[in-house]
């Protein structure tokens, strides 16, 4: 079961991958590209070169897991490279969204509380 929570990072190959891969070689495109180990816990997402579908690797339970979508109509939206610079991890609300074919990059955000980003201080 694929579970999002605020801890787990999702990490985007923003270029092509062969569809072909299975488990080990996604896995070695983990450790090459992200420099992460697939162990993690952490999702790792693959697209091929027309967008249409997307594999997600990910460790779950004694064991690494494979989901994968084929898109029938349409194709995902893929930020290109210089939209995102060499950021190649989002969160989990944009990877909802991103595989639901909504487009949340450029979109702003409204600021809210981070316990990383604020530490030292305390709520009432």
């Amino acid at each position: 079961m694929l579970s999002l929570t605020h801890t787990t990072r999702i990490f985007l190959c923003p270029e092509p991958t062969d569809m072909r891969l299975g488990y080990e070689g996604l896995r070695n495109r983990v450790g090459n590209r992200f420099n992460q180990n697939p162990l993690s816990g952490h999702l790792f997402v693959f697209f091929n070169k027309s967008l249409n579908r997307c594999k997600i690797l990910f460790y779950d339970s004694g064991g690494l897991c494979l989901f994968c979508k084929r898109l029938e109509l349409g194709t995902f939206s893929m930020p290109s490279l210089k939209q995102i610079g060499e950021r190649t991890e989002i969160d989990r609300v944009e990877f909802i969204l991103f595989l639901d074919g909504v487009i949340s990059y450029g979109m702003k955000r409204k600021k809210r509380y981070s316990p990383s980003e604020n530490k030292g201080m305390t709520l009432l």
